[in-house]
């Protein structure tokens, strides 16, 4: 058995705060890809609003459960190119992989 003393406090203590600034790291990280993913998801709402004047309830609901940022960037470019929101629905269908 280990005797207490300062270098197992030492030893604690630094993996103390390796451990909080790894997990503020990962925390920034996680902020950051959220704050994108909301960003994009109103990229494409704004697109279509634009577009077509309304969103439906089905899409925003749609949109809101997506949480990959590279599928909601090409829904955006989608939502810009789409002639209609039948369109766009062919198109989101596609990206989903239905």
């Amino acid at each position: 058995m280990l005797e207490h003393s300062w270098v197992v406090d030492e030893w604690v203590q630094t993996g103390i705060r390796k451990g909080l600034e790894q997990g503020r790291k990962e925390g920034r990280e996680e902020a950051r890809q959220e704050i994108r993913t909301e960003t994009l998801r109103r990229a494409v709402i704004s697109a279509l609003a634009v577009r077509f004047e309304v969103v439906p309830l089905d899409l925003l609901q749609t949109l809101g459960n997506i949480s990959q940022s590279l599928t909601l960037d090409h829904l955006h470019q989608a939502a810009i190119r789409a002639d209609s929101l039948d369109d766009f629905r062919r198109k989101l269908a596609l990206v989903m992989g239905e």
